[in-house]
């Protein structure tokens, strides 16, 4: 353009000048509103459609681990990975019932006593919770986030003081645990 410029082709033109006697056409006209829609609107038109499309994506996400299981009944893998689409479905008992048949297969898998302490603790079992933690922490005792699980169910059932100390000793295991659930070290006043 620098050479059209400097030959006399081509002009400049401010946009601010140019706006003054060609408005944008992308701008909306000063008197249009928002249209407001009510939510019972939008979930009477689509009424269980959210629902519908979870169950979906829940039968094509478990499709594969459903035949792996068929030919291998104990598939870790498989039983692990179900059980967790189970759990984040809200289907507590199925992913409880994916997390015990892969315990059947090994009793000291960390991963599924974890996650059944998860599930419990999303049904405020917080008994059962600790105790699955606690299970997993004698399988892999250096495990973070499992610690951090336990700190939860400590402080849910009002015991701080022991939160706090589960919490300090995965803090000691790896400090970027303090990053990692700063909602908990907020919450348990733990800065380092």
């Amino acid at each position: 353009y620098r050479d059209w410029l400097a030959k006399g082709k081509t002009d400049i033109i401010e946009v601010q000048k140019a706006w003054e006697q060609f408005s944008p056409v992308t701008l909306p006209p000063t008197d249009m509103r928002q249209i407001q829609i009510k939510q019972e609107d939008i979930e009477a038109k689509f009424k269980d459609e959210l629902e519908t499309l979870g169950r979906q994506r829940l039968t094509n996400l478990s499709a594969g681990y459903l035949v792996a299981l068929k030919k291998t009944p104990d598939d870790a893998t498989a039983l692990a990975q179900l059980g967790i689409l189970y759990g984040e479905n809200g289907m507590y008992a199925e992913a409880l019932e994916q997390f015990q048949k892969l315990l059947a297969v090994d009793k000291q898998n960390a991963m599924a006593l974890n996650n059944i302490g998860n599930i419990y603790l999303l049904q405020e079992r917080l008994d059962d919770a600790r105790q699955a933690y606690e299970a997993s922490l004698k399988a892999e005792p250096r495990d973070t986030g499992t610690m951090a699980n336990l700190a939860r169910v400590h402080l849910r059932a009002g015991r701080k003081d022991e939160a706090r100390k589960v919490f300090r000793d995965a803090v000691a295991e790896d400090p970027r645990v303090l990053r990692r659930y700063g909602d908990l070290a907020a919450e348990l006043g733990v800065t380092k």
